[in-house]
């Protein structure tokens, strides 16, 4: 587990330099982790290994209770093959996710296509009382500060200060289970340097 944790801030490092230095940025560790893992499986690494990690897993991983756990497609034309895949993500996700993979990913050089998506609905364990919320200026990595609306809470949150960023976690409410083992938090992680 410490591997695969390592792994996931290394990753979330990679992903924030790369892709999130003016913009908003969502992603999952867990699914990189089963994407690589997959990957991984394919080129025949510690086969035995992964099977039994993820064999329990797979009932619910293999929607439509194919081996592979999607569509099996024969076509030739990588644009009818893209569509086909966004549809059958579509329709498995009763239609939060459209289009998972853009124009152009799937070309006539694709051998293999790993898709992974995650949707998370929960609620929020404290609710931010609307009330509280004030308009407040936000300083931007980049550029001038901008008005944007600010939630404030009178409750405990757990928030982190490290050096260049903060970390903001917020739980959310447990399942109708008692399984106080599976908690769920939304991780924030806000730079506080200027990049550049």
């Amino acid at each position: 587990m410490k591997k695969l944790n390592d792994t996931a801030l290394v990753l979330t490092s990679k992903a924030i330099d790369a892709d999130a230095r003016n913009s908003n940025f969502v992603f999952s560790p867990a699914s990189i982790s089963a994407a690589l893992t997959m990957m991984a499986v394919t080129n025949g690494t510690h086969s035995d290994e992964l099977n039994a990690v993820y064999q329990e897993i797979a009932t619910v991983v293999l929607a439509d209770d194919s081996a592979s756990g999607g569509p099996k497609i024969s076509s030739v034309n990588a644009e009818e093959v893209r569509i086909e895949l966004n549809k059958w993500a579509s329709d498995h996700t009763n239609g939060l996710i459209r289009d998972i993979l853009p124009p152009g990913f799937v070309t006539s050089k694709s051998v293999k296509v790993c898709g992974n998506a995650l949707y998370f609905k929960g609620a929020w364990e404290k609710k931010f009382d609307k009330s509280l919320t004030k308009d407040k200026m936000f300083h931007l990595l980049v550029g001038k500060p901008v008005r944007v609306p600010f939630m404030s809470s009178h409750k405990d949150q757990y928030i982190k200060a490290y050096d260049g960023f903060k970390v903001l976690g917020l739980p959310y409410r447990q399942g109708r289970n008692d399984d106080t083992n599976r908690k769920f938090r939304c991780i924030s992680i806000f730079r506080t340097r200027k990049m550049g």
